[in-house]
């Protein structure tokens, strides 16, 4: 095969992978707004219900894929499966719980912090070299932080802020291990974190006192939300990462962030505050400070 058709063949497929991981990003902007018209739920009803549907779209892709179940894929990753289970588990768990505490714009802008803390936990964990570009990227993000929970002490929630911040770090956690695990396929870990999150949204709705049964409607849309938004958005995620850098996944991933305060905007009117729009700014900012140091490096290399 020629140098030209190699070089061809890679752009098809880092194209693809961009597709793919824009896509993921879309998909995953309309959970907050399925999350505020399930006004019944509260966050461990509706994380519990998602993660039926968010099961369901596991079992069926595993099913479609080799023919076998998801369980025995998640038992031969093994420790990298356990620590892939426990990443997203926390990041899908906080996120909901700080969706359900603060603005769905505060909620996505500091869970688009998870790049920088990547790059930080590449750096601790994979030995992954840390620019100057990226620490300077790292110090602008965590300035946005600052400037959002500056204003949301009367708008949102402290407790919330925490929660997506934690999001963000579990989904950096994930990150990681996708990193780690190359050209594995880590699709049976949505399986894993699934069953995961909805024993334990079981256990504490139980211990709280709520009912497992809240209004039907408020269960079909859970219920979807798994299905749709997550889990075919981080199939998605999953298939586009192979083909594409880190740094490359850090940005693309952000129509998440973009496009879901929008669609809230536009059909709930949840207008953000001023500082909330300025440090998720900021911290957009920041991530594409990143991927472009990253590419830069890639293209030295």
């Amino acid at each position: 095969m020629s140098v030209l058709s190699i070089a061809a063949s890679e752009r098809k497929f880092y194209l693809r992978g961009c597709l793919l991981v824009l896509a993921a990003g879309l998909f995953w902007s309309f959970t907050g707004l399925m999350m505020r018209l399930a006004t019944h739920t509260d966050a461990w009803q509706y994380l519990g219900y998602r993660s039926l549907g968010i099961g369901l779209t596991a079992i069926l892709w595993s099913r479609w894929q080799d023919g076998s179940g998801p369980l025995a894929g998640l038992v031969a990753l093994r420790s990298l499966g356990l620590a892939a289970v426990l990443s997203i588990s926390l990041a899908s768990t906080a996120f909901i719980i700080a969706a359900k505490s603060t603005t769905i714009a505060n909620t996505l802008f500091l869970s688009s912090c998870s790049p920088l803390l990547a790059a930080a936990l590449g750096f601790a964990f994979l030995g992954e070299g840390l620019s100057r570009q990226i620490l300077a990227a790292i110090v602008v993000g965590l300035l946005g932080v600052v400037v959002m929970v500056s204003g949301e002490i009367s708008a949102g929630n402290q407790f919330g802020n925490v929660m997506a911040f934690c999001s963000a770090l579990g989904f950096a956690g994930y990150t990681i291990c996708l990193r780690r695990a190359g050209a594995r396929d880590l699709s049976a870990v949505v399986f894993g974190y699934a069953a995961l999150t909805a024993s334990l949204a079981l256990i504490v709705t139980l211990l709280s006192g709520r009912p497992l049964l809240p209004p039907t409607a408020d269960i079909v849309i859970a219920v979807l939300n798994g299905i749709v938004p997550l889990g075919i958005g981080t199939i998605f995620y999953q298939k586009g990462a192979p083909f594409i850098p880190a740094v490359g996944l850090a940005f693309l991933s952000q129509t998440e962030a973009v496009f879901g305060p929008l669609w809230v905007w536009l059909f709930l009117g949840e207008t953000p505050l001023p500082t909330t729009l300025f440090g998720g700014a900021i911290i957009l900012t920041a991530v594409i400070i990143m991927a472009l140091s990253g590419a830069n490096q890639r293209r030295k290399a």
